[in-house]
């Protein structure tokens, strides 16, 4: 029982993780778009 409530946390936590990042990832892509795009922000 413990064993899997360790596995179900855990993946929820490098859920939230990647998801962060992706979000992070998404922000730096729109900086480097409206730099090189200027007329697009």
């Amino acid at each position: 029982m413990s064993i899997v409530f360790y596995f179900k946390t855990n993946f929820i936590h490098f859920n939230m993780l990647v998801a962060k990042s992706a979000v992070k990832n998404l922000k730096i892509l729109t900086a480097l778009f409206c730099y090189h795009f200027s007329a697009a922000c």
